[in-house]
């Protein structure tokens, strides 16, 4: 590997090609730190089998509802999944986003 440090002018011209957009990045680090714990991609796998209300993923998990919430918050907020109010049940989905393929 042939490699030399960079001047300022090619960090600059680097940042430049990058085009960073603070808000999307900050929409992947949520969405990955969505699924970076074991829990939630247990919750995940059992989402992409077929949406679930809490008290399902409770009992497949063994896990106690207030656990559970937290774990569904970050997964909401990264976008990995999504929650619809049915009746009395809230159930969660996979969004759109080729989770699947990832996990």
């Amino acid at each position: 590997m042939e490699w030399t440090l960079k001047t300022d002018e090619e960090l600059r011209e680097s940042l430049r090609i990058c085009q960073f957009d603070e808000g999307e990045l900050e929409r992947q680090a949520a969405f990955h730190k969505g699924l970076a714990d074991p829990t939630r991609l247990k919750i995940v796998r059992l989402l992409g089998i077929a949406p679930m209300c809490l008290c399902e993923l409770s009992s497949a998990l063994e896990m106690p509802n207030s656990t559970l919430t937290h774990h569904l918050r970050l997964l909401e907020r990264g976008e990995v999944i999504r929650s619809t109010r049915l009746g009395r049940n809230t159930v969660f989905q996979l969004t759109e986003k080729e989770v699947g393929e990832h996990v």
